[in-house]
């Protein structure tokens, strides 16, 4: 799709000790902000957003973000058939 500040849900793997784990993000893809990494092409940064993060400007969690997770969520548990597990203990 296009590159836009529309918050889109997405789902982030992690592989933690040799366990892979799906969370549920929200992400968009509108280049902004200094580009620290020189050598991979992309001039600037996209953000992902995870269930309760902050903005790193205003420091507040915002429902723009937490609107894709809640869509992320509810597409994998009802129509992908995944496991919804809310504690993150198991990364401890």
């Amino acid at each position: 799709g296009d590159i836009s500040y529309k918050r889109r849900p997405v789902f982030v793997k992690a592989n933690v000790n040799g366990v892979v784990y799906t969370y549920a993000a929200s992400m968009y893809g509108e280049v902004h902000g200094s580009q620290t990494i020189t050598n991979n092409d992309y001039d600037g940064q996209f953000c992902i957003h995870f269930r309760h993060s902050t903005t790193s400007g205003t420091k507040a969690e915002l429902a723009e973000n937490q609107n894709p997770i809640d869509r992320a969520v509810s597409n994998a548990v009802n129509t992908l058939g995944m496991k919804h597990i809310t504690d993150s203990a198991h990364l401890k």
